[in-house]
């Protein structure tokens, strides 16, 4: 999920301007740059919302594969 987590913020950050850091374990942090508010938010609501559909679809297979 981390590997999937890299690639969904390479994909929704601006590049140059925003930089993913894996704190620890599954933690992450992004550092948007010369960002204003709106502008994080809709980066930040595409992350989460790609981020929350992968886990989402992980737990489906993981309950019909049991």
């Amino acid at each position: 999920m981390r590997k999937r987590f890299a690639e969904l913020c390479k994909e929704n950050i601006r590049a140059g301007l925003d930089y993913p850091f894996r704190v620890g374990g599954d933690e992450f942090v992004l550092l948007l740059t010369q960002c204003e508010e709106a502008t994080a938010t809709r980066i930040l609501a595409r992350s989460f919302k790609y981020c929350f559909s992968y886990v989402t679809f992980e737990l489906f297979l993981k309950e019909l594969l049991k």
